[in-house]
């Protein structure tokens, strides 16, 4: 067809659909979720999704694009002759790992502006969790399910849902909204209290929170703050800013990050992650997943980098 809906076999209707989902009045509607210069990526280990956004928006740059992020998880319009046009108008762009939804609506945004709108994406489960990584939009509504599996088992959100089609499948969607939008409602939550807790530690120490992995004086440091504080059950994704010197920039190093918990009776609690990066990269994004019950306990980090091991701890106060 001179238009066809592209889609992924995983992408999957929430209710009947019409093809004006696919239209903005006589324009395609290109669902975007990001752009392209904020996404991060997968921290510790980059996909091959997270390489072929940094490729495409290095791609857009170059031919002064827009950077917006379509692939979306989401089924979208394409007109035949202008994905045929492009493909021809840079030669071999077919063999470079672009990502094929991003290329294609950026250049029909450059190249014809009056036959498309940029629109919010509206699809479920993407992320798959709500903590999987900060959300450059937030849908109010879905139009669209990105199904994973794993939300359907015991212990995903969905679970007692049937993943498969049955005769409650609409009723069921309802309800899968309304979970992901409450659990969205939580996060959001919790972050608001993260965003406190850095205010309230400035007023009270004249500092700002530290997160810190460094060589600048003389050995290898962790700097923390002086207490941390989170809410019980909370995934809160937080900065560990990386400032290296001499052979850190040089040549870089794998930095192998890890924390832990330790309650007051000195049991450790298998809450921990462990997250990698490399010695020039200027951060990594740690998600410290709190302990599922409020208190006080000692929040421990390690670091290695070559032969290089170095601790530190700090207070970690966990809320309702």
């Amino acid at each position: 067809d001179d238009v066809f809906i592209m889609s992924d076999d995983d992408y999957r209707p929430l209710f009947p659909m019409t093809q004006e989902v696919f239209f903005d009045g006589d324009k395609y509607r290109g669902f975007y979720f990001y752009e392209m210069h904020e996404w991060r990526g997968c921290q510790g280990a980059l996909t091959s999704f997270d390489r072929g956004v940094h490729k495409t928006l290095q791609f857009c740059e170059e031919n002064k694009y827009p950077t917006m992020q379509f692939n979306s998880h989401i089924p979208q319009a394409i007109e035949k002759a202008v994905f045929v046009e492009m493909v021809k108008y840079h030669e071999g762009i077919e063999t470079m790992g672009f990502d094929e939804w991003s290329i294609y609506y950026n250049y029909l945004m450059a190249h014809y502006p009056n036959k498309v709108s940029f629109c919010e994406y509206k699809t479920l489960n993407w992320p798959g969790s709500v903590t999987d990584w900060t959300m450059y939009c937030q849908p109010g509504e879905f139009m669209f399910e990105n199904y994973y599996s794993y939300v359907y088992s015991t212990r995903g959100l969905f679970a007692g849902i049937r993943s498969e089609y049955n005769e409650q499948t609409l009723e069921d969607n309802k309800r899968k909204m309304k979970l992901v939008l409450q659990a969205r409602e939580q996060y959001n939550r919790n972050r608001e209290r993260l965003t406190w807790y850095y205010e309230n530690y400035r007023k009270k120490y004249g500092e700002c929170p530290v997160f810190c992995i460094t060589n600048v004086l003389e050995t290898e440091q962790i700097f923390l703050p002086r207490e941390v504080e989170l809410v019980k059950q909370s995934c809160n994704r937080i900065d560990l800013s990386i400032f290296g010197i001499g052979e850190w920039k040089d040549a870089p190093q794998t930095i192998e990050f890890m924390y832990y918990y330790v309650d007051r009776i000195g049991r450790e609690l298998q809450n921990g992650k462990k997250v990698e990066a490399a010695t020039g990269d200027e951060y990594m994004e740690v998600p410290f997943v709190a302990p599922f019950e409020a208190g006080k306990y000692t929040l421990c980090c390690e670091v290695k980098i070559g032969e290089t091991s170095i601790q530190a701890q700090t207070v970690l106060n966990v809320i309702n």
